[in-house]
């Protein structure tokens, strides 16, 4: 990987049960929800772990579900905020 000024590492902790696997995890902070609602809560295009720490994610088991059984990201992250009660209001975070 490059890194510009600090790089931060999502890594499993081998002593504890994952709920969701590191690469569906990858799949869901990727996606364009996330990414909206991170930009909505920060304010800024640099990430922190605080930051991250406080990003309101979709219920683990939906993410798991809905990300096993389709390769549609994008539409499946959606699905897993509304779901969890976690969509987005026009204009602001709910």
């Amino acid at each position: 990987f490059v890194t510009e000024n600090h790089t931060i590492l999502i890594l499993p902790d081998p002593n504890k049960k994952q709920a969701v696997t590191l690469k569906m995890l990858c799949r869901l902070l990727n996606s364009g929800a996330v990414d909206a609602r991170f930009r909505r809560m920060s304010g800024t295009v640099s990430v922190s772990t605080k930051a991250l720490r406080e990003l309101p994610l979709p219920s683990a088991s939906l993410v798991r579900t809905l990300f096993s059984n389709s390769q549609d990201d994008e539409r499946m992250a959606e699905i897993a905020y509304e779901r969890s009660g976690l969509a987005a209001r026009k204009g602001g975070r709910k």
